[in-house]
């Protein structure tokens, strides 16, 4: 657990000394107590600015981020691409420079990126604001960085990996390093690349919407254990996901 909080204040699932940095003060808070066992509540004290602004956020801010990251496991989770990542949290505590956060890890082993790989990429990106829209009939700027990164993919879809299919074997970058170069090409050809990538994020955005709209039990479920918990790790998820499926046998 304390592996997974340190993750999930910082972002950075691999980094061991953010681990002990948390251990160590996790310790202490419970030293300070008279504890002997360090305990969930040792660790939220030494996160305590970031609780407090979770117990004064308002329910309905809580409820719209709680649904947004609940909507980003869901359609991962329910995507059948092979992942290179996987969520082993889910926190709607505030920390730094978000406000709630999937948490990735990598896994073992070679994956092979096709286009329906990439096209899941954007649909996972794309459904916290996909469920404001279904959820709440509104959007914020809430998922800038993820509107950055979905478009990047569709971008390098289209433009680098050769794989869509109007430009196969083409790639347009001369610089592998800098994806933004693009080879000298007509207007023409520029107008038709950005109406080849809107028609990815557009398509990826309907493919997600339908997901979402299929699974918002499971949503609704995550989202709610989210409010009540603030962070669920992987054994959590995996729970909530068992119990979604066997009340759906259909699936």
């Amino acid at each position: 657990y304390i592996i997974t909080a340190s993750s999930c204040f910082d972002l950075e699932a691999s980094n061991p000394d953010n681990t002990l940095d948390l251990s160590d003060r996790a310790m202490a808070a419970a030293e300070l107590s008279k504890d002997k066992i360090v305990t969930r509540e040792h660790i939220k004290q030494v996160f305590a600015d970031s609780y407090e602004k979770l117990y004064s956020m308002d329910e309905h801010k809580k409820e719209l981020i709680a649904y947004h990251e609940a909507a980003h496991y869901v359609v991962d989770k329910v995507t059948s691409s092979e992942k290179e990542k996987e969520i082993i949290a889910i926190s709607i505590i505030p920390a730094y420079d978000f406000l709630g956060a999937n948490i990735l890890e990598s896994k073992e082993g070679i994956f092979l990126r096709d286009k329906k790989y990439f096209v899941d990429e954007i649909k996972s990106l794309l459904a916290g604001r996909e469920i404001e829209r279904i959820k709440f009939g509104q959007i914020d700027s809430g998922a800038h960085s993820d509107l950055i990164k979905a478009t990047n993919i569709a971008k390098a879809l289209v433009m680098n990996y050769g794989i869509d299919e109007d430009y196969e074997n083409i790639s347009f970058s001369y610089d592998t390093s800098d994806e933004c170069n693009v080879l000298y090409t007509s207007e023409k050809v520029k107008d038709e690349i950005n109406g080849k990538i809107k028609g990815v994020i557009s398509d990826a955005t309907k493919e997600c919407r339908e997901v979402l709209e299929a699974n918002m039990g499971f949503v609704d479920s995550v989202a709610k254990a989210l409010i009540d918990n603030s962070l669920l790790t992987k054994e959590d998820l995996d729970k909530l996901y068992r119990e979604y499926i066997s009340s759906n046998k259909d699936l």
